[in-house]
């Protein structure tokens, strides 16, 4: 019995130091390799809660990474498929170029997302 309990604080121990760091570089990483750097990115942070979003814009991919706290795994990413946005010369702007984007993105899941 002893032996058990000695092996569960072992496990617990380095389940936490594994995930105390957590940062998805590791995943960031394998996507930088796969597809470049990123287009665009937009992050997020609030009580020890991350995202952070890669837009790959003229691919039709983006790539959401979330740690931290509320959190269930270590590092947890989430895919997203759009039509490419290959037009970028007719925006002017740079507010302008992502509320196209932004539009565009909208449109696509839309189109993507049946009621039934």
């Amino acid at each position: 019995m002893r032996l058990i309990s000695l092996m569960f604080i072992v496990f617990l121990s380095l389940l936490y130091l594994q995930c105390s760091d957590c940062n998805c570089n590791s995943q960031k990483n394998k996507v930088r390799n796969s597809y470049g750097e990123p287009e665009e990115t937009s992050t997020y942070s609030s009580s020890g809660y991350h995202s952070e979003t890669w837009w790959y814009w003229q691919k039709g991919i983006s790539f959401d990474f979330t740690w931290g706290k509320d959190v269930n795994k270590c590092c947890d990413k989430s895919t997203y498929t759009f039509d490419p946005i290959y037009n970028r010369q007719s925006i002017s702007k740079d507010d302008s170029l992502k509320t196209y984007r932004q539009l565009q993105l909208i449109e696509s899941f839309e189109r993507n997302i049946s009621p039934y």
